[in-house]
C-alpha cells in the first residue's frame, strides 16, 4: 500500500508538471494564432487597397514586388510555424499517451492490491470460521463431560472424596479454557473487524486519488482537444491568406490586363483623332469650294459642329485620362522624392564622422572598429587573456622561452612590412592617379587614406589563420602537435593584429625596446603600444 500511495503521488507531479507544460503550450499556440490573423488582416486590406486603385505605373509595380517579396517571407514564417505547431502537437499526444498507459499501469497494480485484500480477507474469515468451529466442538465436547460429571456426582456411593474434588478440578480447568478460547475468539474477531475498516479506508482512499487522476485526465484531454481546435484554426488561417494571395494575384493580373486596354484605347482614341482632324481640314476644303450651295453649306456646318462636339468630348476625356495618369506619376515621384530626402538626411548624419575620422585619423568613430582605442583593446586582450593559456601550454611541454618570444616579435614585424609594402603600391597607384587625373594633392590624400582604411577593414572581417604563411616555422617536426597548433594560434593573433596595427594612421607597434620583465621571466608583451 505504501509503495502504491508513492506510485500515485509520483504520478500527481508528472501530470501537473505536463499540465503546467500544456498551458504554457497552449498560450504559445494562441499568440501565433493571434499574429497568424493580425498577418490574415493585414493582407485582406493590402488587397482592398489594390482593388480600390484603378491603374498600376512602374513605381507602384516596384511596391508590388516589394509587396509580394513580404508576402513570400511570411508565407516561409506561416510553415515553419505550422511544422513547429505539430511537432509540439505530436509531443504533447505522445506525453497524453504515456500518461495514459501509466494510469492504466496503476490502475492494474490496485486491481490487483484489491484482489490480493480480499483473499487475504477470505483467507481471516476462513481462518475465524475454523476457529468458531473449533470453540463450538470444544463446548460440546466440555458440555458432554460436564454432564457425565453431573451424572458421576450424583452417585456418590461408588466415588471417594479424592475422585470427586479430581472432577471438580477438571471442570474448573475446563471453564477456564473455554474462557480463554472465548476471549482469543473475541480478540481475532476485533482485529479482522480492525482489519476490514482499515483495507475499506486504504481502498476507498485509492479510489478517490484514482478517481481524481482520472479527471485530470479527462481535463488533459479537454485541454489537448483545444489545442488541436487551436491548430485547425491556424490552418484555417493559412488556407485564407493563401486564398487572399491568390485573389490578390488576380486582381494584379486584372489591373495589368486594365492597363494594357487603357494604352491600346488611348492609341485608338489617337488615331481616331488624328482622322478626325483629316476629315475635318478635308470638310473645310469641300466647304469652300460649295460656297455658293447655302443649303449645303448649312449641313457642312452642322456636320462640322457636331464633328467639333464629338473632338471636344474626346479631349475633355483624353485630358481627364492624361490628369489622372499625372497625379498618379506625381503621388509616386513625391513618395520617392521623400525617401530620397530621408536617405540624404540619414548619410548626411553618419557621413561626418566617418569621413572625418577617414581623412585626418585625429577623431575616432564610436562606430570604428579598429581604431586606436580598438587595436589597444585588442592587444590588452592577446597580452592578458589569450596569452597566459598559450603560456601554460608551452610551459608545460618544456618550450623554450627566447624562442617563443622571438617567434613573437618576428611575426609583429612580419606583419609591419608586409603593410609597409602594400601601402607603397598604394602611393604608385595614387601617384599616377594624383598627376594624371587633375585632382588636387588634398583629395588624392584623402582617397589614398580611405583605401588603407577599406584594406584594414578587409582584414578585420578575414580569418586569422588564412592571412599567415604555412609553414611559418623551419623546424615544425620537431614539436608535437598540440605544441605547433598553440605556436599556429599565437602566430596567426600577432600577425592579423600586427597588420591592422601597421595600417592605422599613424602606425602602431608594441614598445619593445622600453619592455621591462616583470617576476615572471615568460612576460614578454610589453606593457604598451607606440606610434611609429
Amino acid at each position: 500500500m505504501g509503495n502504491t500511495r508513492s506510485a500515485l503521488k509520483q504520478k500527481e507531479e508528472e501530470l501537473k508538471s505536463v499540465k503546467n507544460r500544456l498551458i504554457e503550450i497552449e498560450t504559445f499556440y494562441k499568440e501565433k494564432l493571434q499574429e497568424a490573423r493580425s498577418a490574415l488582416k493585414q493582407k485582406e486590406e493590402e488587397l482592398k487597397s489594390v482593388k480600390d486603385s484603378k491603374s498600376l505605373n512602374s513605381e507602384d509595380k516596384s511596391s508590388c514586388q516589394r509587396c509580394e517579396q513580404h508576402e513570400r517571407e511570411h508565407k516561409e514564417s506561416m510553415t515553419e510555424m505550422e511544422t513547429f505547431y505539430k511537432e509540439k502537437l505530436h509531443e504533447a499526444r505522445s506525453a497524453l499517451k504515456q500518461k495514459e498507459e501509466e494510469l492504466k499501469s496503476v490502475r492494474d497494480s490496485l486491481t490487483e492490491m484489491e484482489t490480493l485484500n480480499e483473499e487475504k480477507l477470505h483467507e481471516a474469515r476462513s481462518a475465524l470460521k475454523q476457529k468458531e468451529e473449533e470453540l463450538k466442538s470444544f463446548k460440546d465436547r466440555m458440555a458432554a463431560e460436564l454432564e457425565e460429571d453431573t451424572k458421576s456426582m450424583n452417585i456418590p456411593v461408588s466415588q471417594t472424596p479424592a475422585e470427586i474434588q479430581t472432577h471438580q478440578k477438571n471442570l474448573y480447568e475446563a471453564r477456564s479454557a473455554l474462557n480463554q478460547k472465548e476471549e482469543e475468539l473475541k480478540l481475532v474477531r476485533d482485529r479482522m473487524t480492525e482489519m476490514e475498516r482499515l483495507n475499506q479506508e486504504k481502498l476507498q482512499e485509492a479510489r478517490s486519488s484514482l478517481k481524481q487522476k482520472e479527471e485530470e485526465l479527462k481535463s488533459f484531454r479537454i485541454s489537448l482537444t483545444d489545442m488541436e481546435r487551436l491548430y485547425q484554426g491556424i490552418h484555417w488561417a493559412r488556407s485564407s491568406l493563401k486564398q487572399k494571395e491568390e485573389e490578390l494575384k488576380s486582381v494584379k493580373n486584372r489591373m495589368t490586363e486594365m492597363e494594357r486596354l487603357n494604352q491600346e484605347k488611348l492609341h485608338e482614341a489617337r488615331s481616331a483623332l488624328k482622322q478626325e482632324e483629316g476629315q475635318i481640314e478635308s470638310l473645310e476644303d469641300r466647304l469652300i469650294k460649295m460656297c455658293t450651295y447655302q443649303k449645303n453649306l448649312y449641313e457642312a456646318r452642322s456636320a462640322l459642329t457636331q464633328k467639333d462636339q464629338e473632338l471636344k468630348s474626346l479631349k475633355d476625356r483624353m485630358t481627364e485620362m492624361e490628369t489622372l495618369y499625372k497625379e498618379k506619376l506625381h503621388e509616386a515621384r513625391s513618395a520617392l522624392k521623400q525617401k530620397d530626402e530621408e536617405l540624404k538626411s540619414v548619410r548626411d548624419r553618419v557621413a561626418p564622422d566617418l569621413t572625418l575620422s577617414i581623412k585626418t585619423g585625429d577623431t575616432e568613430s564610436m562606430n570604428n572598429p579598429v581604431s586606436k582605442t580598438k587595436l589597444t583593446e585588442m592587444y590588452n586582450k592577446l597580452k592578458l587573456l589569450q596569452w597566459p593559456k598559450i603560456k601554460d601550454h608551452l610551459k608545460s611541454n618544456a618550450v623554450s622561452r627566447e624562442f617563443t618570444r622571438d617567434l613573437t616579435q618576428k611575426m609583429f614585424k612580419d606583419a609591419a612590412e608586409e603593410m609597409e609594402r602594400k601601402k607603397k603600391q598604394i602611393d604608385e597607384v595614387f601617384g599616377l592617379i594624383e598627376n594624371s587625373s587633375g585632382l588636387t594633392p588634398q583629395k588624392v590624400k584623402e582617397f589614398r587614406q580611405l583605401t588603407i582604411h577599406s584594406l584594414q577593414m578587409n582584414l578585420h572581417h578575414s580569418r586569422k589563420e588564412d592571412l599567415l604563411q604555412s609553414p611559418f616555422l623551419d623546424d615544425e617536426a620537431q614539436y608535437s602537435q598540440d605544441v605547433m597548433e598553440n605556436f599556429r594560434l599565437l602566430a596567426s593573433e600577432c600577425y592579423w593584429l600586427g597588420c591592422l596595427m601597421a595600417l592605422n594612421n599613424p602606425p602602431l607597434q608594441p614598445d619593445w625596446e622600453n619592455h621591462v620583465p616583470g617576476m615572471d621571466a615568460w612576460d614578454i608583451f610589453p606593457r604598451n603600444i607606440k606610434s611609429v
